[in-house]
């Protein structure tokens, strides 16, 4: 059982995410913590996976608490808190209904570091049954669910800015139904809902941070002055203006390093290498400064701490607050940018995002591409055509055998030429076939 860029994921009830798979996982946690703490997103299989885990981390002689639907964010604040030494959160995130996964969360509430996660991985190759003083099960869903509410909001830094504000809310039917619509209303806001029925056999499905166009249509119809989505697991936000326009994370990164609100101005902020090019333009136009990452919030999180900075984000809406919850949370995310004043469009007027194309091609073997002498001179031949504001982005899928190519520049037909070529070249000497994402 390995782990991908945000634990291990799949197809419900396929090995490992069943009951056989779940089981494992309970043993191997209760082998390295004794207060386990286990949460889940709304998915039907959800139930089952829970039931396994529990009772094997219990017969392995771990005192687990059931949290029941919170978001991942929500787990990791309450171990934070000192609730459990380890929390394991099943859920597939912004995946549909047919899928699940696990997630496990260390004893600050922060992902694992490498070497966690490789005595994690090296316990989970293990089939010895261990046995224990079995502990009763605690159901601690509503304390942990106020909990988690009144940790956010104390996190917030809000003083009555959305009190009387207009705000949609998405829940993705998902783990934060609950929650989402219950901390904007404890802040005063007009709220209103929508996929916040937490219906597992609909999580994500035309719905949430990832497929915003209901949210988008509800914001006009009410004449909201925001919308705010979440994925499955609640620690993606997209955030959707008056206007109807849609906030990516990179848009949000702006907004929060922007943010006339703060009494500090950002020196730096954190991004990953799929970060937008325009967004690095439009921060050093303010005199901010951008440090790249590899693709996964768990990388964000370590250069804030490395770097003494103070926020970070990906693109696909994970935003990192080293003055905020230990994992991203969507919610949290919506209420620091609303912090900085609801007119959106006009605090977004100085950023414009550049063209970007990504194109996927299958290939039978993934070499460093250092190691390609053919791939290295393609690339330097299309950066030199993008130069000086464009720039190129090769990323093998952790999950796939596909070689990402992004092509970014502030000129739209010439990054589509420029990544279609490359593209072609990549396939001549790695690959089966390409599939152009954008």
């Amino acid at each position: 059982m390995k782990f991908g860029t945000d634990g291990v994921r799949g197809p419900a009830g396929v090995f490992p995410i069943d009951a056989a798979g779940a089981a494992r996982m309970g043993r191997a946690v209760a082998q390295l913590a004794d207060r386990v703490l286990v949460a889940r997103d709304s998915r039907v299989s959800g139930a089952l996976l829970t039931v396994a885990l529990v009772d094997a981390a219990r017969i392995a002689g771990a005192h687990v608490q059931d949290l029941g639907l919170l978001p991942t964010s929500a787990l990791s604040a309450l171990l934070a808190e000192g609730w459990g030494d380890l929390g394991v959160m099943l859920t597939a995130s912004h995946n549909g209904p047919a899928d699940n996964g696990m997630k496990v969360l260390g004893a600050t509430g922060g992902k694992l570091t490498d070497s966690e996660q490789e005595e994690l991985e090296r316990l989970l190759t293990r089939e010895v049954e261990v046995e224990g003083a079995l502990h009763a099960v605690e159901d601690r869903s509503l304390p942990a669910e106020g909990a988690y509410v009144k940790a956010l909001l104390r996190a917030s830094k809000l003083q009555g800015e959305l009190v009387g504000a207009s705000i949609v809310v998405d829940a993705a039917n998902g783990a934060a139904s609950h929650t989402l619509p219950m901390i904007f209303e404890a802040l005063g806001a007009d709220v209103h809902e929508v996929a916040c029925a937490a219906d597992g056999a609909q999580i994500n499905v035309g719905c949430g941070a990832l497929k915003p166009a209901a949210l988008v249509a509800r914001v006009k119809e009410v004449g909201a002055d925001a919308g705010v989505a979440v994925d499955g697991d609640g620690d993606r936000c997209t955030l959707v203006s008056a206007s109807g326009r849609v906030l990516d994370g990179d848009a949000l990164l702006y907004l929060l390093a922007t943010d006339r609100g703060t009494d500090t101005h950002e020196s730096s902020v954190v991004g990953t290498v799929m970060t937008n090019a325009g967004l690095e333009a439009a921060l050093h136009a303010r005199g901010i400064g951008l440090v790249r990452t590899p693709v996964g919030d768990r990388h964000v999180e370590a250069a804030l701490h490395r770097e003494n900075l103070r926020v970070g984000a990906e693109p696909s809406g994970h935003v990192c607050l080293s003055d905020g919850l230990p994992t991203a949370d969507g919610a949290l995310t919506a209420l620091r940018v609303l912090r900085g004043g609801l007119d959106i469009d006009t605090r977004l007027a100085g950023y414009e995002p550049f063209p970007s194309t990504l194109i996927n091609v299958r290939v039978t073997d993934k070499p460093a591409i250092e190691s390609v002498p053919a791939l290295v001179a393609a690339r330097d031949v299309a950066v030199a055509a993008l130069a000086p504001q464009g720039r190129i982005v090769f990323r093998y899928s952790g999950t796939e055998p596909l070689l990402r190519v992004m092509a970014e520049g502030p000129h739209a037909a010439l990054v589509t030429e420029v990544a279609q070529r490359l593209a072609e070249r990549v396939e001549a000497v790695l690959g089966v076939g390409s599939d152009d994402a954008s």
